[in-house]
This record gives structure tokens, sequence and C-alpha cells, in this order.
């Protein structure tokens, strides 16, 4: 009874280290999740707003095709699970640093304007997010700014 109470307690509060593969994996998903997030916050995910996290995953972590759209239907199923994003932006800021949150809040202007247009819903979970990953005011503005500039230019 006692070795069975001590391995119980044992495998509960010994958290073993994540290894380096773990840790990607999870940031990988944190950014996929915050992304799906923004793309579903206007209510209408747009085929746009799709293709648009498919290559920021491609880009941002080196991944082919597959990889990025297993990681994507991923991150759909941990977004449905989701009840903040409070544990995703965790995960960023302990492995992001200042720039490459910053680099992220532009991802998530690429997929808010990946089908035309800014819904209040989208900015307002950018700037929630934006919150969350201790980015300043002025980079939220000025990757809103550079990312409309991209659209534009286009």
């Amino acid at each position: 009874m006692l070795k069975t109470l001590k391995k119980f307690f044992s495998d509960r509060i010994h958290d073993a280290e994540p290894t380096k593969e773990e840790r990607q994996h999870a940031l990988q998903i944190a950014a996929s999740v915050l992304m799906i997030e923004i793309s579903r916050s206007d209510a209408q995910v747009s085929e746009s707003e799709e293709k648009t996290i498919l290559r920021a995953l491609q880009d941002t972590f080196d991944l082919d095709a597959e990889e990025s759209e297993n990681l994507m239907a991923l991150a759909n199923e941990k977004t449905d699970e989701a009840i903040s994003f409070h544990e995703f932006t965790r995960e960023v800021n302990d492995q992001f640093s200042p720039q490459e949150k910053v680099e992220l809040i532009k991802l998530l202007w690429d997929v808010a304007l990946a089908d035309g247009t800014i819904d209040k819903y989208e900015d307002f979970y950018i700037r929630k997010i934006t919150d969350l990953l201790y980015v300043s005011h002025s980079d939220f503005i000025r990757m809103k700014h550079k990312a409309i500039e991209e659209q534009e230019n286009m």
C-alpha cells in the first residue's frame, strides 16, 4: 500500500524536463493555435486565412506542406479544447525572444488581413494576445501597419 502511494505521488510530483523537440513542438502548437483563434474570431474561416496560416507555419518553423497541415490539424483540436489563450501565450513567452514575439504579432495581423478586412474581433484578440505576450502597443501598431502595407502591395 505504501509503495503504491509513493508511486502515485512521485508520478504526479516528478515533472520530467521536456526534450528540445517536445518544447519546439509545444511552441509550434501554441503559435498555430493563436493564429487559428484569430482566423475563427470573425465567425468565418476563409480559405485565404487557412493558406496564410499554413504558409506562416512553413516559413516560421521550416516545415514542409504535410508537416504544417498535420500541425494545423492538431492545433485545431487544441483550439477546440482551449479555455483561454494563457496556456499558449505562456509557451510563447517561455521560448520566444522579444523580437520573435513581435514577428508572431505580425503573423496574426497577416491572418486577420488574409480575407481582405480586419474584423473588430480580430483586432480585439490580437490586442489581447499582444498584452499577454508583453509586446508593446507601439509594436502592435507597427506590425498592423506593416501587414496592411504588405497586403496593399500584393
